[in-house]
């Protein structure tokens, strides 16, 4: 069981009655939510399974809602520990449901055996999708509740070491499972394939938005206007379609290109791709030069 334990809570608003908590949008039962920090904040698995004893409420919807919950607003604080720490109880409230509460929590106090390892290897280390299928029709035990519990103790392991490749890897290939799980192999594979060729779609587009910024900030002036109005409509678009982190990288740049200066500008909601891009224009301008391409 992790060593960390998600004591602090998210910010919530109550209501009039002060019954409830929101928790992102989510109204939470006060009491519930008391039972759920006990049960995650228990010292081991064996005070878990009494907080549990004593509080079958977990085992509820409502709990489930909850969980969600809480797991989504730590994300969106971009709390990957305490988000993994609340989903591995989650599972574990689930599957106690499934299969009783021996065999649920025998599965998740053993650590990881040295053959699932391996195959989570194999399975993630795969050269592409096409790769890691072939890999799950040879070990169909991918699937398993084994397995999930072991993607959640190497995701935490992940965590512990800051070893972001390693993270984003079990992440993406972890969520791809459990799809499977619930859409079908063929459609959580498919979808798998669609989001890597979107993702480079986007890569390219934050490419092209870069050169472009600085190519008319640094040299073509007289195309400024049309790239801003260029920018405009990226950004309205961006909006429409809820991209906090590209808005907030075209905000920035409609600022530039309408002459603030740039030490003046604090782009907002940038994940690392975007603040990259952004970063990459700065330099160029305080360098006076494009950087060269690559």
């Amino acid at each position: 069981m992790s060593d960390h334990h998600p004591g602090e809570q998210p910010e919530t608003g109550t209501n009039g009655s002060g019954s409830h908590t929101d928790i992102g949008g989510t109204r939470v039962d006060r009491s519930l939510l008391d039972m759920i920090l006990e049960f995650v904040n228990a010292e081991d698995w064996g005070e878990s399974r009494r907080v549990l004893n004593r509080n079958p409420m977990l085992l509820s919807e409502d709990a489930m809602l909850a969980f969600e919950a809480l797991i989504h607003s730590y994300l969106a604080q971009d709390n990957l520990r305490l988000a993994y720490h609340l989903a591995i109880h989650r599972d574990l409230l689930r599957l106690a449901r499934e299969l009783g509460y021996k065999r649920a929590f025998e599965l998740v106090s053993s650590p990881p055996s040295e053959e699932m390892v391996s195959i989570i290897a194999q399975f993630i280390q795969a050269e592409d999708w096409a790769a890691s299928r072939k890999v799950l029709e040879r070990y169909p035990e991918l699937l398993s509740h084994e397995a999930n519990f072991a993607f959640q103790a190497l995701i935490q392991a992940a965590l512990e070491a800051d070893d972001q490749g390693r993270l984003n890897s079990l992440v993406s290939h972890h969520e791809l499972l459990r799809a499977a799980q619930e859409l079908g192999v063929d459609e959580a594979f498919r979808r798998a394939e669609a989001a890597e060729s979107s993702k480079a779609a986007d890569l390219m587009l934050l490419s092209v938005i870069g050169h472009n910024t600085i190519a008319v900030m640094l040299g073509d002036r007289d195309k400024r206007g049309d790239w801003l109005k260029s920018v405009r409509r990226l950004h309205r678009d961006a909006r429409a379609e809820g991209d906090e982190a590209l808005a907030g990288l075209l905000s920035a740049i409609m600022k530039l290109l309408n002459g603030r200066p740039i030490h003046e500008i604090e782009p907002q909601g940038l994940d690392t791709p975007h603040q990259a891009v952004w970063e990459r224009i700065v330099s160029a301008l305080e360098r006076g030069s494009a950087p060269p391409e690559g």
